[in-house]
């Protein structure tokens, strides 16, 4: 239960560092400590993950006239989408930045990718 605590106490603090540039401090360190927040949600997520293979193989026998593999399974890939979703298109906004202007916006007209670069904070965490 450790990393699934560790996971949800990660979230609100994250919640929490969110409203960061709005009452304390600038844009960029909250920038900065959101990236280092969100490494760590990687590694609570792993941990969470890892609590479930460890719960999964303590109760197996326990749980077997249920046939739990297939619950386990789809709890393990909604945990791992929903946090490398976020990952995958933070860092496809980040190194969409790094590009020439030219070539900015001409991926601005690939359809559904130059919504995703395009997202506001907004929308970015309401997807």
């Amino acid at each position: 239960w450790v990393g699934t605590s560790l996971f949800v106490l990660l979230c609100v603090v994250q919640s929490a560092v969110s409203l960061w540039p709005y009452m304390v401090s600038t844009a960029y360190d909250a920038d900065t400590l959101m990236f280092t927040l969100s490494v760590g949600g990687f590694v609570t997520s792993s941990g969470a993950i890892y609590n479930l293979v460890i719960v999964e193989s303590a109760f197996h026998r326990h749980l077997e006239p249920i046939s739990p593999l297939l619950k386990f399974v789809s709890v393990k890939l909604l945990v791992s989408l929903s946090f490398f979703q976020s990952s995958v298109l933070l860092i496809l906004q980040m190194a969409e930045k790094t590009l020439p202007s030219h070539t900015q916006l001409f991926l601005h007209y690939v359809p559904l990718f130059g919504d995703i670069l395009s997202m506001t904070d907004a929308q970015f965490h309401l997807f």
